[in-house]
């Protein structure tokens, strides 16, 4: 429990949680959730494509989008881990998180 109080009271999960600028923790979470929409869209668009559905859309024009995927997925992970910061006493003491 000190280190999830230590992680709270470091200054970036300070500033996440506290700080009155838009850049904080709105900005965060709104990184967050667009890149989980991106990672998730763009993960259903192949995936049904490979599964056998939409066959005139040929796979290599996809196999483009997936180094987007993975740039989604750091964005959400880097945001993840600041949203996290801000109350890890709180998230990480939830049994259903």
């Amino acid at each position: 429990m000190d280190f999830l109080l230590w992680l709270e009271m470091t200054s970036l999960g300070t500033w996440v949680r506290e700080s009155p600028s838009l850049w904080a923790y709105p900005t965060v979470l709104f990184l967050h959730s667009v890149g989980l929409a991106s990672l998730v869209g763009i993960n259903a668009a192949v995936d049904l494509r490979v599964l056998g559905f939409a066959k005139g859309i040929p796979l290599k024009p996809l196999a483009r989008m997936i180094p987007l995927m993975w740039i989604s997925f750091g964005v959400n992970a880097i945001s993840g881990l600041m949203l996290i910061l801000a109350s890890a006493s709180t998230l990480l003491m939830n049994p259903t998180f």
